[in-house]
Protein backbone atom coordinates (compact mmCIF):
# COMPACT_ATOMS: atom_id res chain seq x y z
CA UNK A 1 0.00 0.00 0.00
CA UNK A 2 2.76 2.63 1.03
CA UNK A 3 4.87 1.63 -2.59
CA UNK A 4 1.20 1.88 -4.22
CA UNK A 5 0.83 5.29 -2.90
CA UNK A 6 4.05 6.72 -3.03
CA UNK A 7 4.13 5.61 -7.30
CA UNK A 8 0.68 7.28 -6.98
CA UNK A 9 1.99 10.46 -5.29
CA UNK A 10 5.10 10.82 -7.67
CA UNK A 11 2.70 10.59 -10.80
CA UNK A 12 0.13 13.02 -9.49
CA UNK A 13 3.45 15.23 -8.73
CA UNK A 14 4.68 15.00 -12.35
CA UNK A 15 1.43 15.60 -13.98
CA UNK A 16 1.17 18.90 -11.00
CA UNK A 17 4.48 20.08 -12.45
CA UNK A 18 4.16 19.37 -15.88
CA UNK A 19 0.84 21.06 -15.70
CA UNK A 20 2.67 24.32 -14.40
CA UNK A 21 5.40 24.25 -16.67
CA UNK A 22 2.51 24.57 -19.43
CA UNK A 23 0.60 27.36 -17.48
CA UNK A 24 4.16 29.18 -17.24
CA UNK A 25 4.67 28.57 -21.32
CA UNK A 26 0.66 30.33 -21.72
CA UNK A 27 1.63 33.04 -19.83
CA UNK A 28 4.96 33.96 -21.55
CA UNK A 29 3.19 33.85 -24.92
CA UNK A 30 0.52 36.15 -23.85
CA UNK A 31 3.39 38.43 -22.30
CA UNK A 32 5.39 38.36 -25.72
CA UNK A 33 1.79 38.72 -27.81
CA UNK A 34 1.36 41.71 -25.48
CA UNK A 35 4.48 42.89 -26.12
CA UNK A 36 3.87 42.94 -29.93
CA UNK A 37 0.71 44.26 -29.86
CA UNK A 38 2.07 47.03 -27.69
CA UNK A 39 5.06 47.56 -30.04
CA UNK A 40 2.99 47.55 -33.10
CA UNK A 41 0.76 50.70 -31.27
CA UNK A 42 3.09 52.77 -30.51
CA UNK A 43 4.94 52.06 -34.58
CA UNK A 44 1.48 53.07 -35.48
CA UNK A 45 1.17 56.41 -33.60
CA UNK A 46 4.72 57.25 -34.20
CA UNK A 47 4.36 56.80 -37.83
CA UNK A 48 0.65 58.82 -37.71
CA UNK A 49 2.66 61.61 -35.74
CA UNK A 50 5.49 61.63 -38.60
CA UNK A 51 2.96 62.07 -41.17
CA UNK A 52 1.05 64.73 -39.56
CA UNK A 53 4.45 66.44 -38.79
CA UNK A 54 5.27 66.68 -42.29
CA UNK A 55 1.98 67.60 -43.50
CA UNK A 56 1.87 70.31 -41.01
CA UNK A 57 5.74 71.02 -42.60
CA UNK A 58 4.52 71.65 -46.21
CA UNK A 59 1.20 73.26 -45.15
CA UNK A 60 -1.01 71.11 -46.55
CA UNK A 61 -3.89 70.48 -44.23
CA UNK A 62 -5.07 66.54 -44.04
CA UNK A 63 -8.35 67.67 -44.47
CA UNK A 64 -7.49 68.32 -48.22
CA UNK A 65 -7.60 64.26 -48.62
CA UNK A 66 -11.82 64.40 -48.86
CA UNK A 67 -12.10 67.59 -50.92
CA UNK A 68 -14.14 66.63 -53.60
CA UNK A 69 -12.02 68.52 -56.42
CA UNK A 70 -14.13 67.45 -59.80
CA UNK A 71 -17.90 68.71 -57.83
CA UNK A 72 -18.48 72.26 -59.43
CA UNK A 73 -21.92 74.33 -59.04
CA UNK A 74 -23.47 76.92 -61.03
CA UNK A 75 -26.05 78.84 -58.93
CA UNK A 76 -28.15 75.83 -57.61
CA UNK A 77 -27.06 73.23 -60.49
CA UNK A 78 -24.30 71.05 -60.49
CA UNK A 79 -21.82 71.24 -63.58
CA UNK A 80 -22.39 68.02 -65.22
CA UNK A 81 -19.32 67.89 -66.79
CA UNK A 82 -15.52 69.09 -65.94
CA UNK A 83 -12.25 68.72 -67.48
CA UNK A 84 -9.15 69.17 -65.05
CA UNK A 85 -6.35 71.11 -67.02
CA UNK A 86 -3.62 70.98 -63.78
CA UNK A 87 -3.50 70.39 -60.40
CA UNK A 88 -0.68 70.90 -57.76
CA UNK A 89 -0.17 68.46 -55.03
CA UNK A 90 1.83 68.45 -51.88
CA UNK A 91 0.99 65.62 -49.49
CA UNK A 92 -2.83 66.10 -50.97
CA UNK A 93 -3.60 68.11 -53.91
CA UNK A 94 -3.90 71.44 -53.09
CA UNK A 95 -5.23 72.90 -56.03
CA UNK A 96 -6.75 71.98 -59.60
CA UNK A 97 -7.81 74.02 -62.71
CA UNK A 98 -10.44 73.19 -64.85
CA UNK A 99 -12.51 73.38 -67.82
CA UNK A 100 -16.25 73.02 -66.78
CA UNK A 101 -19.13 72.38 -69.48
CA UNK A 102 -22.04 75.00 -67.75
CA UNK A 103 -25.16 75.73 -69.99
CA UNK A 104 -26.12 76.87 -72.55
CA UNK A 105 -23.28 76.56 -74.80
CA UNK A 106 -20.95 77.73 -72.37
CA UNK A 107 -17.14 76.84 -71.26
CA UNK A 108 -15.67 78.32 -68.11
CA UNK A 109 -12.56 78.03 -66.50
CA UNK A 110 -12.85 77.20 -62.93
CA UNK A 111 -9.99 76.57 -60.27
CA UNK A 112 -10.01 75.20 -56.78
CA UNK A 113 -7.36 76.49 -54.59
CA UNK A 114 -6.64 78.12 -51.67
CA UNK A 115 -5.83 81.74 -51.63
CA UNK A 116 -3.52 83.12 -49.23
CA UNK A 117 -4.75 85.81 -46.25
CA UNK A 118 -5.61 87.51 -44.72
CA UNK A 119 -9.30 86.13 -45.63
CA UNK A 120 -10.47 89.28 -44.65
CA UNK A 121 -9.66 90.95 -47.91
CA UNK A 122 -11.61 88.26 -50.01
CA UNK A 123 -14.88 87.27 -49.63
CA UNK A 124 -17.63 85.77 -52.19
CA UNK A 125 -18.32 87.72 -55.25
CA UNK A 126 -15.17 89.35 -55.43
CA UNK A 127 -13.22 88.98 -58.30
CA UNK A 128 -9.73 89.93 -60.25
CA UNK A 129 -8.21 89.39 -63.64
CA UNK A 130 -6.21 86.39 -64.32
CA UNK A 131 -3.43 85.50 -66.36
CA UNK A 132 -3.44 81.68 -67.17
CA UNK A 133 0.59 80.65 -68.32
CA UNK A 134 0.93 77.51 -69.94
CA UNK A 135 4.73 76.01 -70.38
CA UNK A 136 6.00 79.60 -70.60
CA UNK A 137 5.18 83.37 -70.68
CA UNK A 138 4.78 82.82 -74.34
CA UNK A 139 1.71 81.08 -74.09
CA UNK A 140 -1.12 82.50 -71.69
CA UNK A 141 -4.70 83.32 -71.79
CA UNK A 142 -5.68 86.61 -70.36
CA UNK A 143 -9.74 86.18 -68.29
CA UNK A 144 -11.30 87.11 -65.48
CA UNK A 145 -11.88 85.02 -62.17
CA UNK A 146 -14.50 85.68 -59.70
CA UNK A 147 -14.88 83.78 -55.96
CA UNK A 148 -18.41 82.11 -55.83
CA UNK A 149 -17.27 79.83 -52.83
CA UNK A 150 -14.92 79.77 -49.84
CA UNK A 151 -14.38 77.76 -47.67
CA UNK A 152 -10.82 75.25 -46.62
CA UNK A 153 -11.11 75.39 -50.31
CA UNK A 154 -11.61 78.56 -52.55
CA UNK A 155 -13.43 78.19 -55.60
CA UNK A 156 -12.96 80.97 -58.50
CA UNK A 157 -14.61 80.68 -61.75
CA UNK A 158 -13.88 83.12 -64.81
CA UNK A 159 -17.25 84.62 -67.55
CA UNK A 160 -17.64 82.16 -70.53
CA UNK A 161 -14.70 81.08 -72.79
CA UNK A 162 -14.81 81.71 -76.67
CA UNK A 163 -14.06 79.32 -79.10
CA UNK A 164 -10.87 81.28 -80.06
CA UNK A 165 -9.89 80.98 -76.42
CA UNK A 166 -10.47 77.55 -76.37
CA UNK A 167 -8.56 76.98 -79.40
CA UNK A 168 -5.57 78.87 -78.22
CA UNK A 169 -5.52 77.52 -74.72
CA UNK A 170 -5.91 73.86 -76.43
CA UNK A 171 -3.39 74.48 -78.69
CA UNK A 172 -0.80 76.11 -76.05
CA UNK A 173 -1.16 72.72 -74.03
CA UNK A 174 0.11 71.02 -77.07
CA UNK A 175 2.99 72.83 -77.65
CA UNK A 176 3.75 73.72 -74.14
CA UNK A 177 7.38 71.28 -72.91
CA UNK A 178 7.52 72.07 -69.76
CA UNK A 179 3.93 71.28 -68.83
CA UNK A 180 3.77 73.78 -66.08
CA UNK A 181 0.83 75.96 -65.47
CA UNK A 182 0.65 79.05 -63.87
CA UNK A 183 -2.45 81.21 -62.55
CA UNK A 184 -2.11 84.57 -61.90
CA UNK A 185 -4.55 86.33 -59.97
CA UNK A 186 -5.72 87.89 -56.67
CA UNK A 187 -2.55 88.92 -56.21
CA UNK A 188 -0.93 85.78 -55.94
CA UNK A 189 -0.42 82.96 -58.50
CA UNK A 190 -0.90 79.31 -58.34
CA UNK A 191 1.57 76.96 -59.53
CA UNK A 192 0.84 73.72 -61.06
CA UNK A 193 1.41 70.54 -63.46
CA UNK A 194 -0.71 70.18 -66.21
CA UNK A 195 -3.10 66.96 -66.35
CA UNK A 196 -3.99 67.20 -70.43
CA UNK A 197 -3.48 67.67 -73.93
CA UNK A 198 -4.57 70.35 -76.64
CA UNK A 199 -6.64 67.06 -78.00
CA UNK A 200 -8.47 66.22 -74.85
CA UNK A 201 -9.51 69.99 -74.79
CA UNK A 202 -10.24 70.06 -78.35
CA UNK A 203 -12.53 67.18 -77.79
CA UNK A 204 -14.06 68.48 -74.29
CA UNK A 205 -15.53 71.41 -75.86
CA UNK A 206 -16.94 69.06 -78.94
CA UNK A 207 -18.81 67.10 -76.18
CA UNK A 208 -19.84 69.66 -74.55
CA UNK A 209 -21.00 72.43 -77.34
CA UNK A 210 -22.60 69.64 -78.79
CA UNK A 211 -24.59 68.64 -75.56
CA UNK A 212 -26.04 72.09 -74.90
CA UNK A 213 -27.34 71.88 -78.88
CA UNK A 214 -29.86 69.02 -77.68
Amino acid sequence: MNFTWSCFSTHNEGARRQGQCWSTIIRQDEVRQGMTLGRSIALTGSMLAIAWGICLSLDSDPRLAFVRWSDFHEGTNEVPDALELASKSIVWKTGSLSLICSSPDQIRLAMKAQLPGPRESIREGVGDKATIFIGDIRRKLETFLQITDMGLIDTLISPPLSRVDLSSLASAFEEAQSGKVSVMTMETGTFMAARTTGTAIHAFSKKCFASNLD
